[in-house]
């Protein structure tokens, strides 16, 4: 861990799990460009031209993640940083560097933040992280793109301005040219099939992004958006394990859909299209068709 004008203090694994205290988050981790390829459909982006442009839903996962709060470790490594400014913790960010060179950083604010649940993780499951997932130790930074979750960890750096690396500065820019960090919501169907000839039933998973809000219901439609029907929201079978300060772990929902007239059907290979939007805690009502030049974030009504 460095600063300018601070001396380097160097922490080893076994060092870190014994000063501080360990956590179990569960959270959604996904990629930016989740989705890419719907939000291409609708007018080029960025990503036409190249192997994103094929991005369907598979880029996200939900997981349980232990480590200890990157906040404890700030705190202790940087004293009086408790006491900086607003203007300070807006300015400041914590850059982290993995051992293949790929750095990013996240607003000083947000990692000092007690409910965002930032983590310095070694564990995925119940157990050591593998290789892929960045073992020995990455940072986890719920509700954000993963991106911003730097793997093999090699250095914490704080300083005055966000990361000057090109994953930082080139890509995974917003709409308003701004780096992204939290998440929009999301939600999406595995599975549909026909219950009876007047019915058919959908499977899908719903997160309530990078504000932590969780999702307070599903809607889905046969006809276009012209009547919607609420989905189940399935209980959490992990949510007793889980220390998060806030909802980031998605949630599965099921929802069972009357067919009149033109949707019913007879078969499996008959059914309707069907689409599906999430409502978060705050009430905000997932958007139809969002379109941004840069192709990511996207988080439209997801049809099947």
């Amino acid at each position: 861990l460095m600063g300018k004008g601070i001396s380097t203090k160097s922490l080893d694994l076994s060092t870190l799990k014994s000063r501080y205290k360990k956590t179990t988050i569960h959270s959604v981790l996904q990629c930016a460009g989740n989705r890419g390829s719907e939000m291409n459909r609708i007018k080029p982006t960025s990503f036409s031209g190249t192997p994103f442009e094929y991005i369907q839903c598979g880029m996200i996962g939900n997981a349980s993640w232990s480590g200890v709060l990157l906040r404890e470790a700030l705190l202790d490594t940087f004293p009086g940083i408790e006491k900086f400014s607003d203007n300070d913790l807006d300015s400041y960010h914590v850059e982290c560097e993995g051992v293949d060179g790929y750095a990013c950083s996240v607003p000083l604010k947000h990692a000092l933040d007690k409910t965002s649940d930032v983590l310095l993780a070694f564990e995925m499951n119940g157990e050591d992280l593998s290789p892929d997932h960045g073992y020995p130790i990455r940072v986890f930074i719920p509700g954000h793109a993963g991106a911003r979750s730097v793997k093999w960890m090699h250095s914490i750096k704080l300083r005055r301005s966000e990361c000057q690396s090109c994953w930082h500065e080139t890509y995974y820019k917003g709409p308003e040219g701004t780096s992204i960090q939290k998440m929009p919501m999301q939600s999406f169907m595995l599975s549909k099939q026909r219950v009876d000839q007047n019915s058919l039933s959908v499977k899908g998973v719903a997160w309530g992004g990078g504000h932590g809000k969780g999702i307070s219901n599903v809607q889905v439609s046969v006809d276009d958006g012209q009547t919607w029907t609420d989905a189940d929201l399935l209980p959490r079978l992990d949510a007793e394990k889980d220390e998060s300060s806030r909802e980031w772990s998605w949630v599965h929902f099921t929802a069972k859909v009357a067919l009149k007239g033109e949707t019913s059907c007879s078969s499996d290979d008959k059914l309707p299209m069907v689409i599906c939007r999430a409502v978060d805690g705050d009430g905000n009502i997932q958007l139809e068709r969002p379109w941004y030049p840069k192709g990511y974030l996207y988080n439209g009504w997801h049809q099947l």
